[in-house]
């Protein structure tokens, strides 16, 4: 073997036990701080948990593109920013989050409209009520399209919109929006 070679060889097998050993030692460090920030969570320590979720999220950044704990990890994040008001730091995990939905499940997916509803709840808290409401007809569109205008999980976002809607001074279109699945509700109170 010449030593050309032998320094291939050696650079290839270095490289792939340094490639095994960041994948197999970021999956444990992953683990402890995503157990950690849960913890963390549970007690109401959100600056804590958010310190944990944050060094998680950087070893969820080495893993492959398509690796849940990367889209778990930007929805925890992004949860722990919105109850701390921490809303512009959230919005780009949120949008990650949307993003990596598109791709893996089509942009017709319930999962991106769920994506949709909680951007326009990130607008929604911001103030920003014209962005919120475009969000908001995104994910609408979506359910409606997937589960039909009567599903209960449809009823819970036209329940976000009109929400948003009055908080424009759109009080009429809120309450025709509003007539449709509180008949609708008590319907179905009456004949349980």
């Amino acid at each position: 073997m010449t030593k050309t070679k032998a320094i291939a060889l050696f650079v290839a097998l270095a490289g792939t036990a340094f490639y095994f050993y960041n994948i197999f030692s970021g999956t444990d460090n992953w683990e402890a701080h995503n157990k950690a920030g849960l913890e963390a969570f549970g007690k109401g320590f959100y600056s804590a948990a958010e310190k944990e979720f944050v060094e998680a999220l950087k070893k969820a950044e080495r893993f492959p593109l398509d690796d849940p704990r990367l889209h778990w990890n930007l929805n925890q994040l992004a949860g722990i920013y919105q109850v701390q008001s921490k809303f512009t730091e959230a919005e780009p995990l949120i949008r990650r989050v949307l993003e990596i939905d598109k791709r893996k499940l089509g942009p017709e997916h319930p999962n991106v409209a769920a994506s949709f509803n909680n951007l326009a709840g990130n607008y929604r808290l911001r103030g920003k009520y014209e962005e919120a409401e475009t969000e908001i007809k995104r994910a609408l569109a979506i359910l409606e399209k997937t589960f039909g205008p009567e599903d209960p999980g449809v009823d819970n976002v036209k329940a976000h919109y009109a929400y948003i809607l009055r908080a424009m001074g759109r009080n009429a279109e809120a309450e025709k929006l509003e007539a449709g699945f509180k008949t609708k509700t008590e319907k179905q109170t009456a004949e349980n």
